[in-house]
C-alpha cells in the first residue's frame, strides 16, 4: 500500500482491495438498486462486502480521517454510481457552520475508473487526479480551498462509497 498525504488530502493505494474482485461487483451491480437523488449521481442499494469491511476497520478509518481533523469520531456513506457521462463540476464541499469538514471516497470497482481530479482554485487548471484504482480509500479536508471535481468519461459504471465524516 502506497501512502501519500500533504495534510489536505491523504490517499491509501488498494486500501479496500480485499473486498474488490470482479465477482464480487458482478454480484453487486445485478443485485443493487440505482436511485437518482440527485442530477449528478446515482445512489447504489444493495449489499456489497466492502460494508462489512468498513465496518470492521472503523476504528482505522476514523483514526486516518482524525489526522486531519482531531475531533472526528463518527461517519456516515453511501455507495454512489456515476454512469458515462455523469459528473460533479468543481466544487469545494464547505458549508459554513457545519461539522462535517471531512469527506472520504473508496473505489469499488474492480479496474481503474477515473478519480478525483483536484485543483489549486475553483476554475484553475487540475493539479493531478487522485485515487480510482480498487480500493483506493481517499480522505480530505473540506474548506474553501479544497476545489475538486469528478466525472465518469469511461465506458463503464463507476462506483465509489462516498463519506461525510463528523465530530
Amino acid at each position: 500500500m502506497i501512502t501519500w498525504n500533504n495534510n489536505r488530502f491523504t490517499l491509501i493505494k488498494g486500501w479496500a482491495n480485499s473486498v474488490i474482485s470482479n465477482d464480487i461487483h458482478s454480484e453487486f451491480v445485478n443485485n443493487c438498486e440505482l436511485i437518482r437523488n440527485c442530477d449528478e449521481f446515482l445512489t447504489a442499494v444493495g449489499n456489497h462486502p466492502v460494508e462489512q469491511f468498513i465496518e470492521n476497520y472503523k476504528i482505522n478509518l476514523i483514526s486516518i480521517a482524525k489526522q486531519l481533523n482531531s475531533d472526528i469520531n463518527d461517519y456516515e456513506y453511501a455507495i454512489n454510481c456515476f454512469k458515462h457521462g455523469d459528473g460533479i463540476d468543481v466544487h469545494n464541499d464547505f458549508y459554513e457552520n457545519t461539522q462535517h469538514q471531512i469527506r472520504g471516497i473508496i473505489w469499488i470497482n474492480p479496474s481503474s475508473v477515473e478519480g478525483t481530479t483536484v485543483y489549486n482554485e475553483e476554475r484553475g487548471k487540475p493539479i493531478g487526479m487522485l485515487g480510482g484504482d480498487p480500493g483506493d480509500l481517499l480522505i480530505f479536508e473540506s474548506n474553501e480551498d479544497s476545489f475538486h471535481s469528478a466525472i465518469n468519461n469511461m465506458l463503464i459504471d463507476r462506483y465509489t462509497v462516498n463519506f461525510t465524516f463528523s465530530v
